[in-house]
């Protein structure tokens, strides 16, 4: 099946016609970690073409939540239960599902495609699998600027990553190593697997001053997430997400916002904001997408 087929499969513009509306399709979706804003979108953007959840469409929703055994277990019940076409959202889900089934029609989105080894090209995907690339890898050198930009002292960096969820890590290793070796920061890998990894590794990392944290895609899950940044604010540790996090004082980036050092989801405008900021030896500053 080629990608305009896959794709009109998945949004029922070509594949579903109007006519065929009045049959049931059943569509699965595979999700790493939390992705809530995702499934709105994916359920409004499939009503605005005519599928509608519980009349003429059903989907099987399963949440990886960063595990990865859940993550493979919840690929092959989705296999098994046949549908039309499975969406997945990351690399993880998205070889899973590629590793148990060359029929099922899988759309996907996340990072690198290609590097992480999901399509040989991403004009031109083969076999049952095409998607769509969510940002460019090397980008996360820039991330590593914006991080010492907001906090000037910054002298050492703790890459978090879940060797596990990351498809081939050195897609992002390689050019923070670059980044790294302009601004003398060194930058020291940091893979952990659960909770008490993290707990572990940032608490000895924070044992030496001027450090940060750099956490790499994909999005860890809530409660992941929530210790990163109650250890991130505990020892004061400026901190850079590859989504936007939910409390405490840290720099995120999103793609479709402005990268901003900001409280939560609040740009750094307001006293408090700035406070907690200096409080973690950063300044306040908002630079948008397109600078970068």
């Amino acid at each position: 099946m080629n990608r305009r087929n896959l794709i009109t499969l998945l949004g029922g513009a070509a594949v579903w016609p109007v006519a065929a509306r009045a049959q049931q399709r059943r569509i699965g979706v595979l999700l790493g970690a939390d992705e809530q804003a995702n499934l709105s979108a994916l359920l409004d953007g499939l009503a605005k073409v005519g599928w509608i959840e519980g009349r003429n469409l059903r989907t099987d929703f399963r949440f990886g939540e960063g595990d990865p055994d859940r993550i493979r277990a919840y690929a092959a019940e989705l296999v098994g239960l046949a549908p039309d076409v499975i969406f997945a959202i990351g690399g993880a889900p998205t070889s899973a599902l590629q590793q148990r089934t060359q029929t099922v029609s899988i759309v996907f989105t996340g990072p690198d495609p290609v590097g992480a080894g999901l399509v040989r090209n991403i004009a031109k995907p083969e076999g049952n699998i095409t998607g769509f690339s969510v940002f460019e890898p090397s980008i996360v050198g820039k991330w590593l600027e914006l991080l010492k930009e907001a906090a000037p002292r910054l002298a050492r960096v703790a890459i978090i990553f879940n060797p596990e969820l990351v498809l081939s890590p050195s897609r992002y290793l390689s050019p923070i190593e670059v980044a790294a070796s302009a601004l003398g920061v060194p930058a020291i890998k940091t893979p952990v697997r659960n909770a008490v990894d993290i707990v572990h590794a940032i608490d000895a990392f924070a044992a030496e001053p001027n450090g940060g944290l750099l956490v790499l895609p994909p999005p860890p899950n809530t409660s992941i997430r929530n210790t990163i940044l109650q250890l991130a604010e505990r020892h004061k540790l400026p901190a850079i997400y590859p989504s936007q996090p939910d409390a405490a004082a840290v720099v995120y980036w999103h793609m479709r916002q402005t990268s901003s050092i900001c409280i939560g989801a609040q740009p750094p405008t307001s006293t408090a904001s700035c406070a907690a900021l200096r409080s973690m030896n950063c300044r306040c500053s908002s630079r948008p997408n397109s600078s970068w």
